[in-house]
């Protein structure tokens, strides 16, 4: 039996390695970087939102609230709830597209997403 290398070649055309085949729960340190350098940009642009915005989608996502529970710590109707947030997030499209042309209109939000990176935000931008 031949023990091979996981850095070994796949083939003589072909730059991928065994160990590209291999499952890996921590991410790669390209992927931490994209995820660092994405989430300091979501920081930046909720930043740039009025206060009742960023309170509003503070409330609905990291905190993962109901629109009941939000209306009664606002003192609003649900359906008051409901449009605040969907302009919030329409807002913070508007910025991340004006800060990365790629997260513009043709994209859809859902496409900007690696997995990992779906889990903590297309819920705050895109839901």
């Amino acid at each position: 039996m031949t023990a091979l290398s996981l850095d070994c070649s796949l083939g003589h055309e072909s730059g991928a390695t065994f160990s590209d085949l291999v499952a890996a729960e921590a991410p790669d340190p390209a992927s931490d970087a994209a995820m660092a350098e994405f989430t300091n940009l979501v920081a930046e642009c909720l930043a740039k939102l009025e206060p009742p915005q960023r309170e509003i989608l503070a409330l609905r996502s990291p905190q993962n609230r109901s629109y009941d529970e939000i209306a009664q710590i606002l003192g609003i109707n649900v359906g008051t709830v409901k449009s605040r947030i969907a302009r919030a997030r329409a807002n913070l499209l508007r910025l991340l597209s004006e800060a990365c042309p790629e997260f513009g209109d043709e994209a859809k939000p859902s496409d900007w997403f690696e997995s990992r990176r779906a889990t903590d935000w297309v819920r705050l931008v895109c839901a």
